[in-house]
């Protein structure tokens, strides 16, 4: 059953893309949605006092012209339980465990199309989390605990 009222974030520098993914999560019964159009605005909403989200779905490039690890931001970001990293390129998480909460963090090599966005969102919003079904569909998920079920 879906869980209405997950909080989720999608930055992405293009609008349309931002606006294709929330169709996708509309689709699957998710409508509780925010948007960043650049890393300052990504920063300035997954920061304290702003109530947590539960899903950050983000460009890589985002924040490439900042410098910034975007993996690393999103496992140690208080105020990101879940992360979607994509890209049309390759990009690692390091398989450090996020301290005080159980994550999930996830990289695609492209857009996320229908059936990827299902399939992470199956992930994230069931309980518990079985590691056997976090492999699917070309998305590689690292799961912070004690173990790495990504590759690099």
């Amino acid at each position: 059953m879906v869980n209405r009222t997950l909080r989720i974030l999608i930055a992405d520098k293009q609008p349309v893309q931002r606006c294709v993914i929330e169709k996708m999560l509309n689709r699957l019964g998710y409508y509780c949605i925010a948007h960043a159009g650049s890393y300052q605005e990504l920063v300035a909403l997954a920061a304290p006092p702003v109530y947590p989200f539960d899903l950050l779905i983000v460009d890589s490039l985002m924040a490439a012209h900042e410098g910034v690890n975007l993996a690393h931001f999103c496992q140690f970001n208080a105020h990101v339980h879940h992360a979607l990293v994509y890209s049309d390129y390759r990009i690692g998480l390091s398989d450090m465990p996020t301290p005080g909460h159980q994550a999930v963090h996830a990289s695609l090599e492209k857009t996320p199309d229908f059936r990827s966005l299902a399939g992470f969102m199956l992930i994230i919003d069931s309980t518990p989390l079985v590691a056997n079904s976090l492999i699917t569909h070309g998305v590689r998920f690292g799961h912070t605990t004690d173990h790495s079920l990504y590759s690099r």
